[in-house]
């Protein structure tokens, strides 16, 4: 359980730059809230996994680091406003993070066997 939290919080302090998100700013509102799909959480995992070891890459430069970030929301099918939605329900909905922490500890016993 240690882990998860310390997983969650090291992806709770994934941000995304100011350029990423500023792709999203015709988003309408209403669009970034509403309840968070199973597919929705498996993409937001996925994303915040690579935007967490991008943030960690030395051997980037931000302007790469912010084009490869703009990559995986496209292909995680979440906008930059949805993502961030998500990880700010999960800091106050105990159910949401408990679906993220389950499907974190799905993804470390895969990887662990």
């Amino acid at each position: 359980m240690t882990y998860l939290k310390t997983t969650f919080a090291a992806l709770a302090l994934t941000t995304v730059p100011a350029a990423a998100a500023a792709q999203d700013a015709a988003m309408a509102p209403a669009e970034a809230g509403g309840p968070v799909t199973e597919a929705e959480m498996s993409g937001f995992v996925d994303a915040a996994i690579v935007l967490a070891r991008l943030r960690d890459d030395a051997g980037k430069t931000n302007a790469e680091k912010q084009q490869l970030m703009a990559a995986v929301f496209q292909q995680g099918g979440l906008s930059v406003a949805r993502f961030n939605y998500i990880g700010q329900r999960i800091q106050t909905d105990e159910a949401l993070m408990a679906r993220f922490n389950a499907e974190v500890a799905e993804r470390s016993a895969a990887q662990a066997g």
